[in-house]
């Protein structure tokens, strides 16, 4: 039998071909497991990704308008201190 690039394949080279042939199902069925499992991951990861990017926006929100209320506060205590009110 002539090979692709012109030698002859002798009965080891067929052996070591029909040998990777019947693990070739075997394989593939791994390697796409692997990467369903892979995707899984990313798209996980993706998901957590955009929890956090919402949680942040969250927290800021609320850090803008503690900001705000402590400004307000500190202003009537000012406020407060010029006219004498306790």
């Amino acid at each position: 039998m002539l090979e692709a690039n012109g030698g002859l394949i002798d009965s080891k080279d067929r052996e070591f071909i029909n040998s990777h042939n019947r693990q070739s199902p075997a394989t593939a069925t791994h390697a796409t497991s692997s990467l369903n499992a892979t995707l899984n991951q990313f798209n996980q990861r993706g998901e957590r990704l955009n929890e956090m990017k919402n949680k942040t926006a969250n927290l800021e929100s609320v850090a803008i308008e503690y900001k705000k209320m402590a400004r307000q506060m500190k202003e009537n205590a000012k406020s407060e201190k010029i006219f004498g009110i306790f």
